[in-house]
């Protein structure tokens, strides 16, 4: 068994020990009846101090997954043959249930996010940056990015109602089904097929808001489909900010079953911006608990002179990084839900 002390990870080291021997248990790295490596052995080979871990020792003793030898070694119980320490054995099997899950989570983490494009994409004429922050194991926010084979590209942000491994499977489902919903498709009828595939899939409290735009970096047309996701932001270079409107029927997918969607259409001009994103950054709430809200995203991109870009600011990723930076600090850190954004700049031949 291999201990490691994340210096970044919120927990005491104590319980970062306690919780990784916890887990090797759980995992039957460390088998019923193994000793545990003497503490000031383990002391000495993770760099802290003796009563550190001795305190992360008794707390495996104190929820019956350890217990004291005649030999004075620590040996490991086995919680399923019976009650240890008084009663101790619901409390190891809680414990080893919610290592368990707590693995599984960082597992379907792990691949949810790999389902992810990278954060930084780039093609003929556009780059494209994305940042997502999950607010809790699972994210209900996606995005993906869909080069067409006539050099056009499709960008999607989208937020799936709820959290947890409901939302990240369907999540998934919902980007697996995209490209065989886009290819012959315009985006508003991208969409009106996308939600007549997931609506048998989902039940009544289930659904995905979705924003859906297309770009051709040879003309810089630019065409938007939203099913209840914030209007997306035209960034000229200009400095003016435009508020993109796709018209009629918004209804999240998977809410009734034939929706039909349209497309607005816009004009891009090089070196300008597109910025979509999830609502949970003009839904985040200040200390005060006042939401942002979308007039004050866009105050905030008019007045602190964020949006502006130039050889100072440097990429859409760094620009992209100080936009949420800026809603950070209004808001703080902790997220109530997940944040997503994605940024295109049309840049020139």
């Amino acid at each position: 068994m291999h201990l490691r002390i994340n210096p970044h990870d919120s927990a005491p080291v104590y319980k970062q020990i306690q919780q990784q021997i916890a887990g090797a248990i759980a995992d039957r790295q460390i088998h019923p009846g193994e000793t545990l490596q003497p503490q000031d052995e383990l002391a000495a080979q993770l760099a802290v101090s003796p009563s550190t871990v001795r305190k992360a020792y008794e707390e495996l003793v104190s929820v019956g997954l350890c217990k004291d030898a005649s030999d004075g070694d620590l040996r490991v119980t086995n919680p399923e043959l019976g009650a240890v320490n008084g009663g101790g054995t619901d409390l190891a099997l809680s414990l080893l249930k919610r290592e368990l899950l707590t693995r599984e989570l960082k597992t379907a983490r792990s691949f949810q996010h790999r389902l992810l494009p990278p954060s930084e994409v780039t093609g003929d004429s556009w780059t494209l940056s994305s940042r997502s922050y999950a607010a809790g194991a699972l994210a209900g926010d996606f995005y993906d990015v869909l080069p067409r084979d006539n050099g056009e590209v499709d960008l999607v942000i989208a937020d799936v109602a709820g959290k947890g491994l409901a939302a990240g499977l369907i999540m998934a489902a919902a980007k697996s089904l995209l490209p065989l919903a886009s290819v012959e498709n315009s985006p508003g009828a991208a969409l009106a097929e996308l939600n007549l595939r997931l609506f048998p899939l989902l039940n009544n409290r289930e659904f995905v808001a979705l924003a859906y735009a297309r770009f051709d970096p040879e003309t810089g047309n630019l065409q938007i489909a939203n099913a209840g996701l914030p209007d997306p932001y035209l960034l000229r270079h200009s400095g003016a900010i435009d508020a993109l409107v796709a018209t009629g029927d918004r209804l999240p997918l998977g809410i009734r079953e034939e929706v039909t969607y349209s497309t607005a259409r816009y004009s891009m001009e090089p070196a300008d911006r597109l910025l979509m994103f999830s609502d949970g950054i003009p839904e985040a709430r200040d200390r005060r608990g006042n939401p942002i809200g979308y007039e004050g995203l866009q105050r905030l991109l008019e007045n602190s002179g964020i949006w502006a870009w130039d050889a100072a600011i440097g990429s859409p990723g760094l620009w992209l990084d100080r936009l949420l930076d800026e809603v950070s600090r209004h808001t703080g850190s902790i997220l109530e839900d997940d944040w997503t954004a994605v940024l295109l700049e049309y840049e020139e031949n």
